[in-house]
Order: C-alpha cells, then sequence, then structure tokens
C-alpha cells in the first residue's frame, strides 16, 4: 500500500511465476481476491499482455522458445451485490466470444500511441485518432470506447 495516501484497497495480486518448462514460457498469478468486474476482467488481459511481453523480449535471446500457459488462481472471486443484475444477464448471454489477438512485435513498437490514446481518454475524455494499427490494441482502444461487449 502506498503509506501516503489513507485507502480502504490492499494490494490483490500476490505474486507472479515465470516459469520455462519443455521450451514454453509460462505464466502463473496467484490472487488474493478478484472481483469479476472491476478486477479479473482487467487483470487476466493485463497478465495475458504481461506473459506476451515477456515471451517476445525473451525469443530475441531464445528464439526457440513457445508461448506457455497461463494460470489464474483467486482465493475469493466474488460478485459485489451493485453488480449482480449484470451479472446474471453475463450469465445468460451477453458475453462475447471475440478471441484477443496475440501480442507481437507490431504491438511493443505501437504502444506508446496506445498509452498516448489511454491518458487522452482517461484524463480529458478525448478520443484521439492515433493511428494504431495493431490488432491487440486496437482491441484494448476498442475495450476502452466500450465496444468489448
Amino acid at each position: 500500500r502506498d503509506a501516503t495516501h489513507e485507502t480502504k484497497d490492499v494490494a490483490c495480486t500476490l505474486n507472479l511465476v515465470f516459469d520455462i518448462r519443455d521450451n514454453e514460457l509460462n505464466l502463473c498469478v496467484h490472487m488474493r481476491s478478484n472481483d469479476i468486474f472491476f478486477g479479473f476482467s482487467y487483470d487476466v488481459p493485463f497478465f495475458c499482455f504481461l506473459q506476451q511481453y515477456v515471451y517476445l523480449k525473451l525469443k530475441e535471446t531464445y528464439p526457440e522458445l513457445l508461448l506457455g500457459k497461463y494460470t489464474h488462481f483467486v482465493n475469493s472471486l466474488h460478485v459485489y451485490r451493485r453488480n449482480y443484475e449484470v451479472a446474471v444477464k453475463c450469465m445468460n448471454g451477453c458475453l462475447s466470444n471475440r478471441k484477443i489477438p496475440a501480442v507481437t512485435e507490431k504491438t511493443l513498437d505501437e504502444i506508446l500511441l496506445f498509452l498516448e490514446y489511454e491518458q487522452a481518454k482517461r484524463t480529458m475524455g478525448v478520443d484521439l485518432d492515433t493511428g494504431i494499427t495493431d490488432p491487440y490494441l486496437k482491441y484494448m482502444k476498442e475495450g476502452l470506447e466500450g465496444e468489448n461487449k
């Protein structure tokens, strides 16, 4: 926790373990707690991105390396009462079957454009035309725009 700011929030991520087994880079994440809407739904895509980022960086030194498994353990996975109706609706079919595109070298090349877009969206509510062409970052941008339903 940040000792300079009073907060009820306690870190939920306990640890991340990267390992290489059978020439595959695996990532195992252990969470203390995850709210299904505002924790899990952001944490899993971020940690998968992180795994793919590390994989691409390691591939520069280990070209035969393969992307392995992602495992996500949660001690307390929950839905808050305020989100119960939305949870029931999602269980009845509002979830998307879209696949998240893979992270590539192009993703890494355009990540600063995405961060510029995200900051403008978050701080000023402005949609910048940043020229993002990478499929993964376009998917994430659509999520910020509320189009990934």
